[in-house]
């Protein structure tokens, strides 16, 4: 249901998953919320997005629509099951929300352009910190013994930094 309307009245609401349930596709009758359905990528979707939302229930592991917005640096509020995958700071680097009305509150405060803006990039920092390819790498040669140098390797971020999770990772000989 569509409530508080007068807090944000200029709010539109995208809702972007691949099997939309009887209750998604009711609100779509409403101008100011669009279902998409299946697309075939999810990155084009944050990038306008002034607060990004997550709203799983059930969450195995770390969603990569998430790292994705944070990355992006993109306020975003996510449910418990999603925050306990995360390092991510409660209220710092992301928000949390378990009930309707939370989240909400939550994303009509994150209107507010200098709190989105700030915690947009401390939540960039936290995924390009925890979860970028230099953190990722060092995990893995960590795991495999790390008995060898590690190569060198140019971080995502110096890429392309639009989206620093999804580029390309080089291999920088020595």
């Amino acid at each position: 249901r569509r409530r508080g309307p007068e807090k944000a009245p200029l709010a539109r609401v995208r809702i972007v998953g691949m099997t939309p349930g009887p209750g998604v596709r009711s609100l779509t009758h409403d101008p100011a919320i669009v279902g998409t359905g299946r697309v075939a990528a999810v990155r084009p979707y944050p990038q306008p997005a002034r607060v990004v939302v997550a709203p799983v229930r059930v969450a195995r592991g770390i969603q990569n629509k998430v790292l994705e917005a944070m990355a992006m640096a993109k306020p975003v509020v996510v449910t418990p099951a999603i925050a306990t995958s995360l390092a991510a700071r409660r209220g710092v680097e992301i928000e949390v929300a378990s009930e309707a009305k939370d989240f909400a509150t939550k994303v009509v405060e994150l209107f507010e352009i200098p709190r989105a803006n700030r915690m947009g990039a401390l939540a960039r920092v936290r995924a390009l910190s925890d979860y970028g390819w230099t953190a990722s790498l060092q995990l893995l040669d960590e795991l495999l013994g790390g008995d060898a140098p590690a190569p060198a390797f140019r971080t995502a971020s110096t890429i392309d930094a639009r989206f620093p999770l999804t580029a390309e990772c080089h291999y920088d000989e020595r």
